[in-house]
């Protein structure tokens, strides 16, 4: 997190950082958001006179799409990942952000060449053809087409831009700045808690610029996919691919919007695509995380092709089980067990007010089922129910915000193509399948075999630890302190006090009877006074113990 000495050295970083960082302010001002500058101090350099607003009667949504998409590259790809956060980013904007354009104009023939060449060697032995001419281009990358010199296959060659790495670094230590300097400074900033979204926008972005984690997510899931599945991606080419150029087969196929198949041919891609996903986030944990329209083609071959795997999200064993929990909650209407299981997953004890927590989910789980199957929207009632979370100040783990977000986009997808895609129906089958798998001696077995490694590995330590508390207790750095002992130290002292009792009782008519036997006087009868008065001590005593014991017993 930044201090206030390095958000000073920020301006004095070199002048490319510094004409950067002016920028910024120059169309945050040109965009009308002069009162933003203001109020968080942002220094404008004297620009204000010299900057034409736009003014076209948009809202203050749009306005902000038009100012990430100016920015460039790192501000485009932090809207998107600001999207993937409807838990954080108000529905409104979250529409505007995901119609972000992330489109520049190519990199100049020779720099191309020189990229490929400085990674994969001369570009007409690698090649027998390569066409120039970018077929698709990003702010990030672009993509051409190619033929293998070795094999005679055609292949989509993706090249990273070669000023790209250094100019999201740039962007990402300003958007550090400024995300730390919002939070810090200002509370009704902090909800938002924008250094997470920047956190979440660099391992994100530095991914997607590292290729070989591309071709690493592809191969994992065509590794999970069957040859015939009508799910697939691109197949990689790993001696032609490294950091920096990606190249995988040329896909040729048409966009979801274009393709003209019949509605049997719409219902099994519809149906397949959502499965995919379905079982990608609640079976192997491992999903494309921006499944949308532009990510997908549909092959010759009738198969839905995913592209694009740069963006993936993970999701632990235990994560995947909340899921599917919460989603039976869900199916079955039981609002007051969803609440406890969400809270359970997101890591918090309770809420402030937890019936009105649960009213408002039960109006949302009534809402959805009464609307008509055509609207009904599995995805869109995922992202409501952490929107409500949200309303309630409760906090929700990233990634299940991106796997609702995922959920949604590809069922938008399969709707889009087959309308009548009953998305509840299909969800049915495989929560009932995992929860009897849940319950599978295999599942047990695995348990089990959890619990006793963790037994034994905590048994092979324990002399190593103990030795260690020793050693501590024995240099006097181990101090043990008891809260709330009240009771317990009174009744263990009661007890002591008690035990005395009896000791000194015993003690006491053990020396009487010595002392009477030996007939020391003076004496009474032929009695001894000393052992008679010892023995009207004990009597008395005794008497008052045995009272004391018995009004404990009826309290």
């Amino acid at each position: 997190m930044l201090n206030d000495r390095e958000s000073i050295n920020l301006t004095r970083q070199p002048l490319v950082g510094l004409t950067r960082f002016n920028r910024i302010v120059f169309i945050l001002i040109k965009y009308g958001f002069r009162d933003f500058v203001d109020r968080y101090n942002l220094p404008d350099l004297g620009l204000t006179k010299r900057i034409t607003g736009v003014d076209r009667g948009l809202t203050i949504y749009e306005r902000i799409r038009l100012v990430l998409e100016e920015l460039g590259t790192t501000f485009i790809k932090f809207g998107q990942v600001a999207s993937m956060r409807p838990d954080l980013v108000p529905g409104e904007l979250i529409v505007e952000l995901e119609k972000l354009q992330d489109s520049v104009p190519p990199e100049p023939p020779g720099d191309v060449r020189k990229r490929i060449v400085a990674d994969l060697g001369p570009l007409d032995v690698v090649f027998s053809e390569f066409d120039e001419k970018p077929f698709a281009a990003a702010s990030l990358s672009q993509v051409h087409r190619a033929v293998l010199r070795e094999t005679g296959e055609t292949v989509a060659v993706k090249v990273r831009r070669p000023k790209a790495y250094s100019t999201v670094q740039a962007d990402l230590r300003i958007l550090s700045y400024l995300a730390n300097m919002l939070h810090n400074r200002y509370p009704d900033m902090r909800p938002y808690n924008l250094p997470s979204l920047v956190e979440e926008l660099r391992r994100t972005i530095n991914n997607e610029l590292n290729f070989l984690k591309e071709a690493a997510n592809i191969r994992i899931f065509r590794s999970t996919m069957g040859k015939d599945a009508l799910v697939t991606a691109p197949k990689v080419y790993d001696a032609y691919t490294t950091r920096k150029v990606l190249t995988t087969e040329l896909i040729e196929g048409v966009k979801v919007g274009d393709f003209t198949g019949d509605l049997v041919q719409r219902r099994r891609l519809a149906e397949a695509g959502f499965n995919t996903q379905v079982r990608q986030i609640l079976q192997d944990g491992f999903f494309h995380a921006d499944p949308h329209a532009g990510n997908v083609l549909i092959t010759p071959s009738g198969q839905l092709c995913l592209l694009d795997w740069g963006m993936v999200g993970r999701l632990t064993f235990s994560m995947r089980q909340n899921i599917v929990d919460l989603l039976q909650a869900i199916i079955h209407r039981d609002e007051e067990h969803l609440t406890t299981i969400a809270l359970h997953a997101f890591g918090v004890r309770g809420a402030g007010n937890m019936p009105l927590l649960q009213r408002d989910i039960r109006e949302l789980l009534d809402t959805f089922f009464a609307t008509n199957l055509r609207h009904r929207n599995a995805g869109r009632l995922l992202l409501d129910f952490l929107a409500v979370f949200q309303q309630h100040r409760i906090p929700i783990p990233a990634q299940y915000a991106f796997m609702s977000k995922a959920f949604l986009t590809m069922e938008g997808l399969g709707q889009q193509i087959y309308p009548n895609l009953d998305t509840v129906a299909l969800l049915k089958p495989y929560l009932r399948e995992l929860t009897i798998e849940r319950g599978s001696p295999s599942e047990a077995a695995r348990k089990l075999k959890i619990e006793w490694s963790n037994t034994v590995r905590l048994l092979e330590n324990f002399p190593q630890r103990l030795d260690r508390i020793m050693d501590h207790m024995e240099k006097g750095e181990i101090f043990v302190k008891f809260e709330g002992t009240d009771r317990l130290e009174k009744s263990l002292a009661k007890s002591a006090n008690r035990l005395t009792m009896g000791v000194v009782l015993g003690a006491l008519i053990m020396g009487s009877s010595v002392i009477i036997s030996a007939g020391i006087p003076p004496l009474i009868y032929g009695h001894s006074c000393l052992g008679l008065f010892g023995f009207a001590i004990s009597a008395f005593l005794s008497l008052w113990l045995i009272l004391d014991i018995w009004r404990e017993r009826k309290r």
